[in-house]
C-alpha cells in the first residue's frame, strides 16, 4: 500500500533528473560542465529542505486528529521551509557570484554558472517549500494523490525537455525546465493542503 506508490514516486523523480542532466550533456563541454556544478550546488542545499520532509513524516502522525495541534505544526513546516529557501537563495548568490573560483577557474564555466545563477536560486527557494509540503502529505498518507502529481509532474517535464531539444537546447532553458517542476510540484501539493488549513476547527478540538 505504501512501498509501491513510494517506489514510483522515487522513480519519477530519478527519471525526470536524469533526462534533464542528458539534455544538458548534449550541450557541449562549457554548459555541460556548468550544469554538472550548478545541480552539485542544487544537491548540497537540498540537505535542509529534504530533512523537513522527515520532520513532517515524524511529528505530525503522532497529533493526527488533532485539528489544531495538526494545523499548527503543518503551517510551521511550510514557514520552515520559506525561511530556509530565502537561506539557500542568499547562500547560493554568494557562492555563484562572489565566490566561483570554489567551484571552478575556468572563466567560460563561469560566466555560464552565472547566467543560470538567478534559476539555480529560484529552484532551491522552491525546493524546501516544495518538498515540505510532499512530507505533509506523506505523513497524512496522501499516497495516491502524491502519484498521480508526480505521473503528471514527470509526463510534462518530458514534454519540457521535449520541447527544449525541438526549439534549440541551451543551459537557460535546461534550469527553466527544472524550476518548472518545482513549481508543478509545489502547486499540486498545495492544491491539497490549502483546503484542510482552511478547516474551521469545531471548538471541542
Amino acid at each position: 500500500r505504501i512501498a509501491g506508490p513510494v517506489s514510483i514516486i522515487l522513480l519519477s523523480k530519478v527519471v525526470v533528473f536524469s533526462v534533464v542532466s542528458l539534455s544538458a550533456a548534449n550541450l557541449g563541454a562549457t554548459a555541460s560542465a556548468a550544469h554538472t556544478l550548478l545541480f552539485n550546488v542544487f544537491l548540497f542545499f537540498c540537505v535542509p529542505g529534504d530533512s523537513l520532509n522527515q520532520c513532517a513524516q515524524t511529528f505530525l502522525p503522532p497529533v493526527a486528529g488533532i485539528l489544531k495541534s495538526e494545523k499548527v505544526l503543518k503551517t510551521r513546516i511550510i514557514l520552515t521551509g520559506n525561511v530556509i529557501g530565502a537561506a539557500n537563495v542568499i547562500l547560493a548568490l554568494l557562492l555563484i557570484f562572489c565566490f566561483p573560483q570554489i567551484l571552478t577557474t575556468d572563466a567560460l564555466v563561469t560566466r555560464a554558472l552565472q547566467g543560470c545563477g538567478a534559476l539555480l536560486s529560484l529552484v532551491l527557494f522552491l525546493h524546501p517549500f516544495g518538498i515540505s509540503t510532499e512530507g505533509i502529505l506523506m505523513a497524512t498518507k496522501e499516497f495516491d494523490y502524491l502519484l498521480g502529481t508526480y505521473i503528471i509532474n514527470m509526463l510534462c517535464m518530458l514534454g519540457t525537455v521535449k520541447l527544449i531539444g525541438a526549439t534549440g537546447p541551451n543551459l537557460s532553458k535546461v534550469w527553466i525546465s527544472l524550476a518548472f517542476m518545482q513549481v508543478l510540484r509545489l502547486a499540486a501539493n498545495m492544491r491539497k493542503i490549502i483546503p484542510q488549513q482552511m478547516k474551521r476547527i469545531p471548538k471541542t478540538a
